[in-house]
């Protein structure tokens, strides 16, 4: 999280004025968020990132973490997303712009 500040600050010093930070989930944090009950106000890089200052937080655990078959977006090999995740990601990006 330090080099993710140190690049929002480096961002502002340069006058970006659209500065948005995506954080992607990989399958196993999402079964862990949903399996726990966990809170999104409980994570860490929420609570850092949510109230940030001048930075969109776009946190893509909150969409994927309300899919029932979120695995479907992801490639089955490791976590990255696949052809499905990429375009709801891309369009939930798209929307902050």
């Amino acid at each position: 999280m330090i080099f993710i500040k140190k690049l929002i600050n480096k961002a502002k010093s340069k006058s970006v004025e659209n500065i948005i930070l995506v954080t992607i989930s990989a399958v196993v944090d999402i079964d862990r968020f949903n399996n726990d009950n966990l809170l999104l106000n409980d994570l860490l890089w929420y609570k850092t990132f949510s109230n940030y200052q001048g930075v969109e937080f776009v946190d893509l655990l909150k969409y994927f973490s309300k899919q029932k078959y979120h695995e479907k977006y992801y490639f089955t090999c490791d976590q990255h997303f696949n052809l499905n995740g990429a375009k709801v990601v891309g369009k939930i990006i798209n929307k902050k712009l």
